[in-house]
């Protein structure tokens, strides 16, 4: 195979974008596209190795396997070994538990499967996963392991008729990830079946020019290059991917390898001493800037400036190169003591077990608390606000079946009914605690996102059933002459504003008596106006059925997680002025269309309204601690139990006094 120094600058142009979107230049939207440009690289180089070989028939699939080995793993375990010092000391109990899962999953090239099961590749939670750009490698490496034995196979049917099976197994692909990322988005994104399509177009391009050789076309090449650069400035986190978007960098890269030779322009860029030097350690840069990244977000208490993330940048570079010549390249040179296959083999497993055991060890253990000082260690095990059955409890086939979750004492007829989403479920435990002292009993219902209005819901909030639960959860409540009272608690400005404060990406909401939700032409703007459709006619259900109606207003929300912060500032020794607080000003401006609907409505329907601000709130500031410094929050915005307890008193106070 002849050496292209064009395709080691288009490993340049992949891997630029991906280090300055994961440091967060905004620039780089869709910097996240230089993992597919690497896919189609590996999917040409590997490929045309592989029918060189078939076709001099001397392919060995122990040799293949060797040079995957000697090109993969001593870089990647040398970061894996320079990531665990850092996890040891910085990480708190959960982050180190989810690094030693994610470093057993490395060790079976499976943490693509592993972080499709744990959380959104664009979530913030994703930021500090150390491993998580491992995904990819393990994308390729079951590619690897399929491709070679797939080729062997299909060669005896001809060339040209492999060539035309890879197409088809392409497109089914394809298909695929146009179906998955609308129903499937988290198992589009990571999983070989909506991937592999990426990795086969380098494969179809490697048949091309096996065949006919490279067609030197500038302006071609130009349209490739301008196609991969528009997926880095014009996509963002909410672009569906892999899609029908993902043809930009796809093809894009294709064509500059089908095309960009000699003396094209584009060949002649991307050819020149930096960008082939930036190429060669690509791969080492990629392995690097992750960690790098993880570990100065979860050292720092707000996120790191630009400054600090573009010296790490440089810092991942510099330490690529050093990892290329040092690490990388006596593997890959076959000489001295690394020249026998079987030690490469038998060193990897042996290296790789030991890897495995830790991260077992590490989850087994639950993130090794006993690493972290005492006061952290208490913060870290602050008890939630609901550790009862009754999480999610909202599901219409029980409730029409009489299935209630019942809380307070044992045995006693439920006369209160307790409804909302997951800020309902948070306070539960001390709702519970209170009710059992007073002798009493209450119902629960409650569901993530489900906001307890009738006939009211996002096209998510429909998928997951919190339009046919919340109606038959209220029709039940009005039908129960034995239930007088009913307490709704909701994060009532996620529904008014279509997003939670702090986050990107508004939804809209629909209000439709009839059922048919008809959600085209919607959007977010219109959400105070279905709102107060969905209020009056869940109140006037609730009225006519002679219930008493308490409503509790949001409780402050924050823009850092609680408990995690807290244990930041004891374990780093750091000032606690630097969490910003939530001012009187923010929390009206976040809850002001909510509150304003609520409250005009109250005297209409009769309904109590309780303000949760002076609970929490003095001198203009909201407390996110009590005053011997415990944490009230179990993340931003869920009170804990300690939380739940300051809210509960008042709430049953008042839910006393109105009898």
């Amino acid at each position: 195979m002849n050496y292209r120094p064009e395709i080691d600058g288009l490993r340049a142009i992949a891997v630029i974008p991906v280090l300055l979107y994961h440091a967060g230049f905004s620039w780089f939207s869709g910097g996240y596209v230089g993992v597919d440009v690497f896919f189609v690289i590996s999917g040409y180089l590997i490929t045309t190795i592989l029918i060189g070989e078939i076709q001099a028939r001397n392919f060995s699939i122990w040799r293949f396997y060797e040079r995957r080995a000697r090109r993969i793993l001593p870089a990647l375990c040398f970061v894996m070994l320079a990531c665990i010092p850092f996890a040891w000391k910085w990480m708190l109990p959960d982050q180190f538990k989810d690094f030693g899962q994610s470093m057993l999953a490395v060790v079976f090239f499976a943490s693509n499967i592993l972080f499709w099961h744990e959380s959104g590749y664009f979530e913030a939670s994703a930021e500090e996963k150390p491993l998580l750009h491992t995904w990819s490698l393990a994308v390729e490496e079951q590619y690897y392991l399929l491709f070679p034995l797939f080729l062997l196979f299909a060669f005896r049917y001809g060339k040209q008729r492999v060539f035309w099976m890879i197409c088809i197994v392409a497109f089914i692909s394809f298909v695929i990830s146009e179906w998955g990322w609308r129903n499937r988005p988290n198992a589009n994104f990571y999983l070989l079946p909506s991937r592999i399509w990426e990795l086969l177009a380098g494969s179809m391009a490697a048949f091309i020019i096996t065949s006919g050789g490279v067609r030197a076309n500038g302006l071609y090449a130009i349209g490739g290059g301008l196609a991969i650069l528009y997926g880095v400035f014009m996509f963002d986190h909410q672009t569906p991917f892999p899609s029908v978007y993902t043809l930009f960098p796809v093809f894009g890269s294709v064509i500059i390898i089908l095309y960009a030779q000699g003396g094209t322009r584009v060949a002649r860029m991307l050819s020149t001493p930096m960008m082939t030097g930036i190429g060669l350690i690509s791969y080492s840069i990629y392995l690097w800037h992750q960690p790098l990244f993880t570990f100065a977000r979860i050292r720092a208490i707000n996120e790191p400036s630009l400054g600090v993330m573009l010296v790490l940048c440089a810092a991942s570079i510099i330490l690529a190169y050093f990892t290329w010549a040092f690490v990388e390249q006596p593997f890959r040179r076959k000489s001295g003591w690394f020249t026998p296959r079987y030690r490469i083999f038998g060193l990897s497993a042996v290296v790789l077990t030991v890897f495995g055991m830790f991260g077992a060890w590490a989850h087994i253990q639950n993130g090794a608390e006993f690493r972290l000082p005492q006061d952290v260690q208490g913060l870290m095990s602050m008890r939630n606000g609901d550790s009862s059955n009754c999480h999610n409890a909202l599901n219409h086939r029980q409730i029409r079946d009489g299935e209630t979750c019942v809380i307070g004492r044992a045995g006693v007829t439920p006369t209160i009914a307790v409804l909302g989403d997951s800020h309902a479920a948070r306070i539960s435990d001390a709702f519970s605690d209170a009710l059992n002292a007073n002798g009493q009993a209450a119902v629960l219902y409650n569901g993530s996102w489900c906001v307890p209005l009738m006939h009211f819901a996002t096209n998510t909030a429909k998928k997951n059933g919190c339009v046919e639960n919340v109606n038959a959860a209220i029709e039940f409540i009005a039908q129960q002459t034995h239930i007088k009272t009913v307490v709704l608690f909701a994060e009532w400005s996620n529904y008014t504003s279509g997003t939670r404060h702090g986050m990107q990406g508004a939804d809209s909401y629909v209000f439709d008596a009839g059922g048919a939700f008809a959600f085209q032409g919607i959007s977010p703007s219109g959400n105070v106006v279905q709102f107060e459709k969905a209020i009056n006619h869940t109140f006037e259900r609730l009225s006519s059925a002679g219930k008493h109606v308490v409503v509790v207003m949001p409780t402050p929300e924050f823009e850092f997680h609680v408990p995690i912060s807290l244990a930041k500032l004891k374990l780093f020794d750091e000032r606690i002025a630097k969490l910003t607080p939530v001012t009187k000003a923010t929390y009206q401006a976040r809850n002001r269309d909510a509150v304003s609907i609520l409250k005009r409505h109250s005297d209409e329907y009769q309904f109590d309204v309780f303000d949760p601000f002076p609970v929490f709130c003095k001198h203009d500031h909201c407390a996110f601690t009590n005053d011997m410094g415990q944490a009230l929050y179990e993340d931003d915005n869920h009170l804990n139990y300690l939380g739940a307890q300051m809210l509960v008193q008042p709430i049953f106070q008042k839910l006393t006094a109105s009898h």
